[in-house]
């Protein structure tokens, strides 16, 4: 009798296996292979062909713990379609330098129900119990976080790695409201925690060089980062047509969802959040969410980012400076971080006024290292005739990967350092129906060719129906948080030209507002209309710089 189960068993394998549209049980998959690491059996599924396109991939609601298999990769869909990843609201654990899941060159995607976290993060939370002009004394949670002092230094310990502190966005937070403290910013006490220290007591050091801060922050927690690698928890790059529904990822060391060369993308419900559960009060190590050169739409909707090491939202296309120009048709520009592709079409910017001029379709490129500065450099050869008017010095920008924005029913607070949403894409951006109450700037509408190199100028922008609640708390005009809660600063070599077109900003609610409400600067029709605020009187609501065509009601 058990002989013909197992055979009528081995029969339904072999039948199901062969079947597209399948629901792959992670935990019956698991016994089957006869492993307990979720990236095993998946890199082998995938490998085997096993998982194939129009499958859903499900993880029956549990704790699954991670280790990386392929490139420090825990999950890699790579030229696939219609897959579904459907986590029951499971929670995924990870260790070490790892990516949890990466996505290249596949359409159709949906992933959906999961929590992200690490069993060991990569920095320290501390709380500050005593501060003065001479000593600065913290307590560590030693079973959270690993650590020694070792030579008067203070170190993570990681595995077999001792990690050393770096001075680096070390914010510092309210223990009740896990808020940025107000007026605080990065690295408010100097570099004191690479400084020598001593144990006073279980779990407690004391740093001996004095704070450079003239406040004390006695009763704060303090983030104290190390150096480490980055790794963003979700990646997707060349893909269409994604979806990201009920994900929350509580840790990571870089990223919580970074896009690059993106088709379409809908987020709903998933983001970077603090786990309650464990007392922390930071999450991702960078961005909540970080896109680069999409297009299609970015739609964010119910999101609630919070405890991120820097903004919560940041949409850009990216500058690419030209460095020399061979001929009519081939040119060589210097690249940062994005790669230009064959058949992808790119405008040349004037660096004097940043005005688009013709755009030109890359017909072959070609990529070295100069051997001087060790930077990356791209030789392009254009379909067309490059503008004689173009010099060396100049810019280019892509036009194929300009997406469009809408932002909805999310909720920006204060609980992540720098800013809410920084958006710089010149088709449609709809910001409306959300909450924002965040320590810098709450939108920041910028584009950079001197530092980050991020594009472009906008065209056609409305804010619409949001709330602004006391932000700013943090920022000023020296730390790069922002002045005013709503921002257009274009960091542009010509301080006369307009870079921005067609910024609406209407039927908004300023609230409890210590802060300018709207900083502009360089844009050519700006309106300002039908908003609900109150101010204080030392700050004056509005200021205009350098734009034209605005209307200010």
């Amino acid at each position: 009798m058990n002989k013909i189960k197992y055979l009528l068993l081995f029969y339904y394998l072999l039948t199901f296996l062969s079947t597209n549209g399948r629901n792959i049980n992670i935990k019956f998959y698991a016994s089957l292979y006869k492993t307990k690491n979720p990236s095993q059996l998946l890199y082998s599924l995938l490998q085997n062909k096993k998982i194939t396109n129009g499958d859903t991939i499900t993880f029956p609601q549990d704790t699954y713990y991670f280790s990386p298999i392929d490139r420090d990769v825990c999950l890699t869909l790579e030229n696939l379609s219609d897959i579904t990843i459907d986590g029951k609201n499971s929670k995924f654990i990870y260790h070490g330098i790892c990516q949890p899941l990466y996505v290249y060159k596949s359409s159709n995607i949906n992933i959906q129900n999961f929590t992200i976290d690490w069993d060991t993060t990569y920095v320290i939370q501390a709380d500050i119990i005593k501060h003065n002009k001479d000593f600065i004394d913290i307590t560590i949670d030693s079973q959270k976080y690993p650590f020694i002092i070792k030579n008067k230094k203070l170190y993570l310990k990681y595995d077999d790695k001792e990690l050393p502190i770096i001075t680096s966005n070390q914010n510092l937070y309210n223990k009740k409201t896990k808020e940025i403290v107000p007026g605080s910013w990065d690295n408010n006490l100097g570099n004191v925690f690479e400084e020598e220290c001593i144990s006073i007591g279980p779990n407690k050091i004391r740093f001996l060089t004095k704070s450079t801060s003239t406040k004390f922050y006695n009763d704060k927690k303090i983030i104290l980062r190390t150096l480490h690698p980055f790794r963003d928890a979700i990646c997707i790059e060349k893909s269409n047509q994604i979806s990201l529904k009920n994900i929350h990822i509580n840790y990571c060391p870089g990223a919580a969802i970074r896009l690059q060369h993106v088709n379409n993308v809908n987020i709903e419900n998933s983001y970077a959040s603090i786990d309650s559960i464990s007392n922390r009060v930071f999450s991702s190590e960078q961005d909540n969410l970080h896109a680069n050169n999409c297009k299609g739409i970015i739609k964010i909707s119910h999101c609630s980012p919070s405890g991120m090491g820097d903004d919560a939202i940041n949409i850009h296309g990216r500058y690419y400076k030209l460095l020399a120009i061979e001929d009519s048709h081939n040119v060589t520009v210097q690249i940062v971080n994005t790669l230009p592709e064959i058949d992808e079409f790119f405008w040349f910017v004037d660096h004097k006024n940043m005005k688009r001029t013709k755009s030109c379709q890359i017909q072959q490129i070609s990529t070295r290292i100069n051997p001087q500065n060790h930077s990356i450099e791209a030789h392009i050869s254009f379909k067309e005739a490059i503008p004689y008017s173009i010099k060396v010095g100049d810019y280019l920008e892509s036009k194929t990967w300009t997406p469009e924005v809408d932002i909805s029913y999310c909720d920006f607070g204060r609980q992540n350092r720098a800013r809410g949403i920084l958006v710089t894409t010149p088709q449609k951006v709809r910001i409306h129906h959300n909450y924002f109450h965040t320590a810098g700037t709450a939108i920041m509408i910028a584009g950079d060719v001197n530092h980050f190199f991020e594009s472009g100028s906008c065209n056609d922008i409305e804010i619409y129906n949001n709330t602004f609640d006391n932000c700013v708390t943090s920022g000023t005009a020296y730390n790069g948080w922002g002045t005013a809660t709503i921002m257009i600063n274009p960091d542009i070599f010509n301080k006369e030209t307009q870079y921005h077109n067609n910024i609406n900003i209407h039927n908004n609610n300023f609230k409890n507002t210590y802060s300018h409400l709207l900083y502009a600067k360089s844009v050519n029709g700006l309106s300002f209309h039908h908003n609900r605020y109150k101010i204080r009187k030392k700050y004056k609501p509005i200021i205009i710089e350098n734009c034209k065509n605005y209307r200010i009601e």
